[in-house]
């Protein structure tokens, strides 16, 4: 399940990743704070955080337990999505 916000963050991903893999070696542009490959990883640590995120909320959705998901549903309204995840992760340990 991919909402739009994912696929926007994928996105822009891929966009930066592109960028950053088109400079010449070694090269370090001033509006880039960090070396290109330090943020490229930066980038898919990114992208497998929101892969595991949506795996997540896929999880809930399928487990059909209503209790569960009012809860998950509330938790990202109230405080934010990766707090409801960190909350959801703790319910399946």
């Amino acid at each position: 399940m991919r909402n739009w916000r994912h696929a926007a963050a994928e996105d822009e991903a891929l966009r930066v990743t592109y960028a950053l893999e088109a400079l010449p070696a070694g090269s370090q542009p001033e509006w880039l704070k960090v070396a290109p490959a330090e943020r490229l990883t930066e980038i898919e640590q990114k992208k497998a955080d929101v892969k595991g995120v949506a795996a997540g909320i896929e999880s809930v959705l399928r487990s059909q337990d209503s209790e569960l998901i009012s809860e998950y549903l509330r938790r990202m309204h109230t405080e934010s999505e990766a707090a409801a995840y960190e909350w959801l992760q703790k319910q399946k340990k």
